[in-house]
């Protein structure tokens, strides 16, 4: 006859830890949404979006969003069916990602300082590379950012385009020069 016993506890040892700490460190912040001021804020910017895609593929417009140390700690994405609300004088990060396999993607990256009452549009766009119909340059993105003025009509806004900076365990966002 067979005796059950209770299957041995394992207890945590260091190399488990440190595979765990690792895989923590390496994974970064948690996923955080941007903090949108609350509906009745009335000192608020809001920020409408459009996309426009001439490329097959998926696409992504969103706002960054970083931990205080300045590292990528989620996203929140835009929809051009809701206007969203920004937080005036704190820098802005959209992104615009585009892509369709592996090898034919692209990023745009900008940041803007939203002032009090105002009201902005950014418009995403994909388009195809230079080439011809047999060879076909990689696609690009592009990131435009408009201020809504009262009369309707549209004035830029000026704005930093910035690439990624990624160490182990934090991603940055650091303006092109």
């Amino acid at each position: 006859m067979m005796s059950l016993s209770p299957a041995p506890v394992r207890r945590p040892t260091r190399r488990r830890l440190g595979l765990a700490a690792t895989a923590l460190w390496l994974s970064g912040c948690a996923a955080v949404a941007y903090d949108e001021p609350p509906e009745d804020s009335p000192a608020v910017a809001t920020l409408q979006s459009t996309v426009t895609q001439r490329v097959r593929g998926s696409s992504s417009l969103s706002i960054m969003n970083f931990s205080p140390r300045g590292c990528f700690a989620g996203s929140t994405a835009l929809s051009a069916s809701r206007a969203m609300r920004l937080q005036p004088g704190r820098e802005v990060f959209i992104s615009y990602m585009s892509g369709s396999g592996d090898l034919d993607h692209c990023h745009s990256l900008l940041s803007f300082v939203p002032e009090r009452g105002g009201v902005y549009r950014v418009y995403a766009t994909a388009l195809p590379g230079e080439g011809n119909w047999l060879v076909q340059g990689p696609r690009q993105c592009r990131l435009l950012m408009d201020q809504v003025l009262p009369d309707g009509s549209f004035q830029p806004v000026a704005s930093t385009a910035h690439h990624f900076r990624v160490r182990p365990g934090c991603m940055r966002a650091v303006p092109l020069r």
